[in-house]
């Protein structure tokens, strides 16, 4: 089975395309792109920031399939506990950021299955009309 993608949806621009350059580089075997929170396939992993993406979205994709990363410029502890709860890995951004590394090292489909065996905790929110 291919791997899955990781796809980096940050807004800032120069921000995603350094993040993909570095992540494409450090994980060969693993295809990195660009993209928006709506181009990723169900065993994706996609990498955003809290800007980029609220927990109730989060949610939302973690409920589809796709494993989310939130990279927080700064970790905050009731953020972190949000988008935790949403299903999302929340890291800081670091210097090295080998936490991220390790993070998108998990493959996604155990990611998934993983979220899929634990789906009771993550309900999706309702949307008002």
């Amino acid at each position: 089975m291919e791997a899955a993608s990781i796809v980096v949806a940050i807004g800032d621009h120069s921000l995603a395309r350094v993040l993909t350059l570095w992540l494409s580089s450090a994980l060969q075997h693993r295809c990195v792109r660009t993209g928006g929170l709506h181009t990723v396939a169900d065993l994706d992993t996609i990498l955003v920031t809290p800007a980029d993406c609220e927990p109730a979205e989060v949610a939302e994709i973690v409920a589809r399939g796709t494993r989310v990363v939130v990279l927080a410029p700064v970790g905050r502890s009731e953020e972190a506990s949000r988008y935790q709860r949403a299903g999302a890995s929340y890291i800081e951004m670091t210097v090295d950021n080998t936490t991220l590394l390790s993070a998108l090292e998990l493959p996604a489909d155990q990611y998934a299955i993983e979220v899929r065996a634990d789906s009771s905790q993550h309900e999706s929110p309702k949307r008002s009309a």
